[in-house]
C-alpha cells in the first residue's frame, strides 16, 4: 500500500491517470479509501484493469455530490464506504455505487438545477468540474505540460470567465447589469486558461481574447478562438450550458 501511494502513477494507464488527476483536485480526501481498498483487494495483479473501471465511477460520483451539494465528508461518506464494500464483493466489482439517503438517484438533476450549482459553487468546485469536463470534451487532452520553461497542469488552470465580470457601465451589444449578474457565474461561462494568458486576456472583450486563446494548451479554449463570432452573447452561455450538462449526463449514464 505505501509503495502504491508513492508511486500511483506506476499501476495507472494513460487514461486512468488522467482520472486520479481529477480525484487529486477533489474538495477532500475520502475518495483514497476507496483506492486503497481497490488496491488492496487486487494488488495480486499489478497490470489489473480495476482501476479503468473503478476511477471513472469514483470521478462521477464526487462530481455528483458537488453538484446535489452533498460534496462534504458527511455527504459523501456512507457512499464511498457502500463502494468498498462492493469492490470486495467480487460479483459488483463492476459498479461499486449505489443510491443513497444522500444521493438517492445516480444520475444528473435538471438542467436548471445544474446551472444554479454552477453559480453558487467555490471555485475549487467549478475548477473540478471543469477539469472532468477537459477530458470528456477531448480524450486527447493532456493533464501537463511544459511552457516557456514553467510547468502547467489541468487540475491548477485558472478560471477564465468568457464574458467578463468587470466591463464598461454602458449597455454592450444587449447586455445590461442584471442581465449580466445572471449570467456571468453559469457554467457555461467559465473554461480554463493558463494563469499568464489569463492575465493577457484580462477583462476584454471575446473579439480580442480569441487571439490569446489561440495560445492555450486546452483544447476547448483553442477551439473557442477558432470561432468566427467576435461577441459572446446569452445565447452562447446558454449554449454551452447546454452542451456541458449534455456532456456529464451521459458520462453519469456511462459509468453507473
Amino acid at each position: 500500500m505505501l509503495e502504491f501511494w508513492c508511486n500511483p502513477y506506476n499501476y495507472l494507464n494513460p487514461q486512468s491517470q488522467k482520472y486520479f488527476a481529477i480525484l487529486n483536485a477533489f474538495q477532500n480526501r475520502l475518495w483514497q479509501m476507496v483506492v486503497s481498498v481497490c488496491f488492496y483487494e487486487y494488488k495480486k495483479n499489478k497490470n489489473s484493469d480495476i482501476f479503468d473501471i473503478i476511477l471513472p465511477q469514483l470521478v462521477a460520483y464526487n462530481a455528483l455530490g458537488l453538484i446535489y451539494g452533498k460534496g462534504g465528508s458527511s455527504g459523501l461518506f456512507w457512499g464511498l464506504m457502500k463502494a468498498n464494500v462492493n469492490i470486495i464483493r467480487e460479483n459488483k466489482r463492476t459498479n461499486i455505487f449505489e443510491p443513497s439517503i444522500n444521493l438517492p438517484d445516480l444520475k444528473i438533476p435538471s438542467l436548471e438545477n445544474f446551472i444554479d450549482f454552477s453559480k453558487k459553487a467555490r471555485p475549487q468546485q467549478i475548477r473540478y468540474i471543469l477539469a472532468l469536463y477537459a477530458i470528456m470534451y477531448n480524450q486527447n487532452q493532456v493533464m501537463e505540460w511544459n511552457k516557456d520553461n514553467k510547468n502547467y497542469s489541468l487540475v491548477k488552470a485558472e478560471i477564465e470567465y468568457i464574458f467578463p465580470r468587470n466591463w464598461q457601465n454602458t449597455n454592450y451589444n444587449g447586455w445590461d447589469e442584471k442581465e449580466a449578474q445572471e449570467y456571468l457565474e453559469q457554467i457555461g461561462n467559465k473554461m480554463f486558461l493558463e494563469k499568464k494568458l489569463n492575465i493577457q486576456a484580462g477583462n476584454g472583450y471575446f473579439n480580442k481574447k480569441k487571439e490569446i486563446y489561440k495560445d492555450s494548451h486546452f483544447i476547448e479554449t483553442r477551439d473557442l478562438s477558432a470561432s468566427s463570432q467576435k461577441d459572446w452573447l446569452k445565447c452562447d452561455i446558454e449554449k454551452r450550458n447546454k452542451q456541458i450538462y449534455d456532456a456529464f449526463s451521459k458520462f453519469f449514464t456511462s459509468v453507473f
